[in-house]
């Protein structure tokens, strides 16, 4: 029966070349973004496999709700001295440097500013990394020693085997590579660095002490522990809470902490899991569900498309049914006869795309914003050239099936076209349902692109157009006060402030005691800066002193700027007391400091010189007339200053940019897959109305010849059509209105949603739609009708 059906289908697709082509293009496009989607999701659910080990007793330290998984440096091993079942603990904190080769002159040295974190000597015994040169327990055991990812070593030696090679931190310490371990990918919970070095050499780099790792103070470390395998989770985190809340109630001298703030949440959880700002930690699972759903219509409109084209030229397959039928064939093999064509079709056109989803991987990274590896082992195969082509093919043509085969033999005969009422009704309703998605996935692609325009283009309550950083680490604060009398000089440079604080996402935090008798302590954003900040960014000053020059003593004497939302929470705890006062001396307008998924809170400011550490950014606001030479002439001052050390700039707005980086990604995919989902409907679109005009030629001939004009019969024919999208229009408007309206729940701040992207969504259906009709049937309303008729 198999060998009879391929031989019939290979007849049919002979008699009507046009239709299998629109059929064969429209199931290989719908077929190749389904497989793309689907290796992009696959790599997303199967996250953090890098590691040897396994981490199912892997727990991060989570102890408050107002920040994300930060911690002071004590908690992990002060836990593990205290509760037996956990073995291990380490903390690392992320940051930058400048890494380099050794002996050779500045200029000549190969420099990269790397993804870098800091890690505890125990680093290996809780996450165990792919090594692939030296490991074991001293790979960190102190600041001397560091971990270099594969493809790092290579780019500075042109080899990965550089065990107990020297290399360069900030052109000043010199450290030896005491393991390499395989890259770590970007389907993982844990950082994507390519250094490790050990934590002693951030304090070095900061100029601080060993108290700062054991301060219960001090909140900036990210803290893991690993249970003994026997060990369980519900006993052991009542432990864990119940400790650290007593502990920092002793070094707080406060009078309680919430226990329900401290978790021991599970590292496998971690990739999914939603974090305070209401945004994603590292994976989305709602924008894979989003993707995967965009698969599912993609595939619908390609599957609608196959049925409509099929039915409406079936007229041969019909006649042939009813033969059959006749001769005593039953239904079940009629049935089976129209789904095995189309089964046959579907893997054809699954072949064809997975070579283009294949041909198509260098332009992943544009299409979907990731590289996605073309994993191909058994269960892909399975599920991409089995499971899913002979879905795609059942459904092709179980619809046609069932609806051709319940027909009277006789009728079948007597029906001289596919044209029958059953046929008109399924095939406009698959209309619908394509210009339904069509328009959902258009409209949403406006409202998304809209409030990502909004959330790049929001008054942030600083002005971040036209600032430099200049990354100074260690050496800047040392020296700046000389390298910004020299930047002033020139015209082209407006002011020039160091911060230590990362201004479009602040993690500095302390607690600072808000009332006496209460001993309330709450959790507070730091910002570390100094006199010039607030000129360099635009931020002004509200009530009481602002920074200048002549108070700056006063910052570095302990006294410190409040914003807004801290005043308004001081006075709330406070209502009799005054504000501005000694201690908080001045108040400052609120500015975003943190995504918008997060809304403004309590900050305070305080200046650089009066922070633990020695580290800082310089941050420069330059006129804009001429850039190129303001950024010229700000490095001549940089190697002048500090001729030593590695230049390293960037734009304040492109980091700010970079903030929404996961956004603009599910934008591009959002955009990519719609347009992919309106070509599909086009070609099922052009074919319809083709085989429309066609059956319609006499009767368009008539028309004619009784006197009605080509624009008559044009309108005429553009009604049958744009009437669907009319009510395509009416259903999908209230879908994509409540599904956009819970995506945009996400952000604290957003757009409001309005008719302007569903008009425009709308409209462009209607003239994608009007230019194919109208393009087909102007050309059938032109032609001699004599022709058309003459048959007759």
């Amino acid at each position: 029966m198999l060998k009879q059906s391929f031989t019939e289908h290979l007849r049919s697709k002979k008699k009507s070349p046009f239709s299998f082509l629109i059929n064969w293009l429209g199931l290989t496009i719908g077929l190749a973004a389904v497989i793309v989607i689907y290796l992009f999701i696959y790599k997303e659910l199967n996250h953090d496999l890098y590691f040897k080990g396994s981490m199912q007793d892997v727990y991060r330290a989570d102890i408050s709700k107002d920040m994300e998984y930060i911690t002071p440096g004590r908690v992990g091993e002060y836990a593990r001295q205290h509760i037996p079942e956990i073995i291990s603990s380490t903390k690392f904190v992320p940051g930058e440097v400048t890494v380099g080769t050794t002996d050779l002159p500045i200029e000549q040295k190969k420099f990269f500013v790397p993804e870098c974190i800091f890690a505890d000597s125990t680093l290996l015994e809780v996450f165990p990394l792919q090594m692939l040169y030296g490991s074991g327990e001293n790979a960190l055991s102190d600041m001397g020693k560091i971990l270099l990812s594969s493809s790092l070593a290579e780019k500075l030696f042109g080899t990965a085997n550089i065990i107990g090679y020297p290399i360069s931190i900030n052109n000043r310490y010199i450290l030896t590579v005491s393991g390499v371990f395989e890259d770590i990918p970007d389907n993982t919970s844990f950082p994507n660095c390519n250094i490790i070095a050990n934590i002693k050499l951030f304090l070095a780099i900061k100029g601080e002490t060993d108290r700062y790792l054991d301060s219960w103070s001090i909140w900036r470390y990210l803290t893991f522990i690993r249970l003994h395998p026997n060990a369980d989770i519900k006993t052991v985190e009542p432990k864990f809470q119940k400790l650290i809340q007593e502990k920092i109630i002793t070094e707080w001298n406060a009078v309680k902490y919430d226990k329900e703030a401290i978790h021991l949440v599970p590292f496998d959880d971690l990739y999914f899991k939603i974090g305070v700002n209401g945004a994603p930690e590292n994976g989305d699972k709602d924008k894979l569900i989003t993707l995967g759903i965009i698969a599912l219509l993609i595939l619908t409109i390609a599957i609608a498309n196959y049925v409509n084209i099929y039915t409406a030229h079936s007229t041969g397959i019909i006649r042939s049914m009813g033969i059959k039928s006749i001769m005593g064939a039953p239904r079940k093999e009629l049935i089976g006869h129209i789904v095995v064509d189309s089964t046959i079709t579907s893997f054809l056109a699954a072949t064809s795309a997975f070579i283009i989803a294949f041909l198509l991987q260098p332009l992943y990274p544009f299409i979907i914003g990731k590289e996605i590896p073309f994993h191909i082992n058994i269960g892909n195969i399975f599920v991409l050239f089995i499971g899913l082509p002979s879905l795609c093919g059942f459904l092709c043509g179980i619809f046609p099936a069932m609806a051709l085969t319940c027909l009277r033999p006789i009728d079948i005969l007597a029906n001289r076209s596919s044209g029958n009422k059953l046929m008109a009704n399924i095939r406009n309703g698959l209309i619908i349902l394509q210009f339904i998605i069509s328009i959902g996935l258009i409209a949403s692609t406006f409202i998304i692109n809209k409030q990502i325009q909004f959330m790049l283009s929001m008054d942030l309550g600083y002005n971040k157009e036209n600032v430099i950083i200049v990354t100074g680490q260690d050496f800047m604060l040392k020296k700046f006060d000389a390298f910004r009398s020299l930047l002033i000089k020139n015209s082209s440079i407006i002011d020039a402030s160091i911060l230590q604080s990362n201004l479009i996402d602040i993690q500095n935090v302390t607690n600072i005691l808000i009332n006496k008798k209460t001993k309330y302590s709450p959790i507070i954003s730091v910002m570390w800066g100094d006199e010039h900040t607030f000129r360099v960014l635009g931020i002004r000053t509200l009530e009481g002193d602002s920074i200048t020059p002549a108070n700056r003593d006063r910052l570095r004497q302990g006294q410190w700027m409040v914003n807004e939302s801290f005043a308004k929470l001081f006075r709330q705890h406070n209502p009799t007391e005054q504000l501005p006062n000694e201690l908080f001396f001045g108040i400052f307008n609120d500015f975003h400091y943190r995504p918008l998924t997060t809304k403004t809170g309590p900050l305070v400011f305080n200046s650089i010189y009066a922070s633990p550490s020695d580290t800082g950014d310089a941050y420069i606001r330059i006129s804009g007339k001429d850039t190129k030479a303001a950024l010229q002439y700000i490095e001549q001052c940089f190697s002048e200053i500090f001729p030593d050390e590695v230049y390293n700039l960037n734009f304040l707005d492109e980091k700010y940019e970079n903030l929404y980086f996961k956004e603009k990604l599910f934008q591009s995919q959002l955009t990519t897959f719609s347009i992919l989902a309106i070509i599909i409907s086009c070609l099922g679109l052009f074919a319809l109305i083709s085989h429309s005009i066609e059956q319609h030629k006499k009767e368009i001939a008539l028309r004619k010849v009784y006197g009605s004009s080509v624009t008559g019969i044009v309108s005429l024919l553009l009604t049958r059509f744009l009437r669907w999208i009319l009510f395509s229009f009416i259903i999908a408007v209230p879908i994509v209105w409540y599904l956009i309206h819970k995506w945009l729940e996400q952000f604290a701040y957003h757009i409001d949603i309005n008719w302007t992207p569903f008009l425009s969504a709308g409209g462009i259906t209607f003239i994608i739609a009007i230019l194919t009709v109208l393009y087909q049937s102007y050309s059938a309303a032109k032609a001699n009708p004599i022709k058309a008729i003459k048959t007759e």
